[in-house]
């Protein structure tokens, strides 16, 4: 019912439409099929050694991201299919479209690129962080072949971000890439102190 009500309410907008450019300006907003940017994330901040870290959750639905890699990010990395696989040391990356991703990325065009870090196999205890980076991995690809749903991944803006006001906090990416949060080799899901 809902589906319908869009679809005539859409209909009854482009018949009222004075201009084709008007027309088009609505298309472009209501046919994206991408989730708009989410508002306003909590941005959990921790300090560092040497920085203050910026941390936030972001809820992926299957159409904020890809999984295959855009035309214009292909790198001899990737597979004869163009799709970033999960590496021995649990390495992947996957696209998010900028209009998905919270904060703003004024240098980048179309996806922000989120980095997964390595684990050395041979470290202490590497065998249960992989499992959980190969679970994380899974999940997402399962997500996007499924077309429906949500998945929540903690998400490290460091050292891509700068603050641009304190006073409510507001960051921008200086670059298009952020990280799957880690630490000690381990994906860690949620924001927040590392000690819990």
């Amino acid at each position: 019912m809902e589906m319908h009500f869009q679809v005539w309410v859409i209909g009854a907008l482009l018949l009222t439409a004075g201009s084709d450019h008007t027309r088009s300006q609505f298309m472009k907003s209501a046919d994206t099929g991408v989730a708009q940017r989410q508002a306003s994330p909590t941005i959990s901040s921790s300090e560092g050694k040497y920085t203050r870290y910026y941390h936030l959750l972001l809820k992926l639905h299957p159409q904020d991201f890809e999984l295959t890699v855009p035309t214009d990010q292909r790198r001899p990395r990737y597979t004869a299919e163009n799709q970033y696989e999960f590496s021995e040391n649990g390495q992947f990356e996957i696209f998010v479209r900028k209009e998905a991703f919270p904060v703003p990325a004024p240098k980048c065009e179309r996806y922000i690129i989120i980095r997964m870090p390595g684990t050395d196999p041979s470290s202490a205890n590497a065998a249960p962080k992989l499992e959980r980076k190969r679970a994380l991995f899974d999940a997402l690809k399962e997500l996007k072949h499924s077309g429906a749903g949500a998945y929540d991944v903690a998400i490290e803006l460091n050292p891509y971000v700068q603050v641009v006001k304190r006073d409510p906090l507001q960051l921008e990416l200086t670059e298009c890439n952020v990280f799957f949060r880690q630490a000690d080799g381990a994906y860690i899901d949620r924001i927040g102190p590392l000690s819990k």
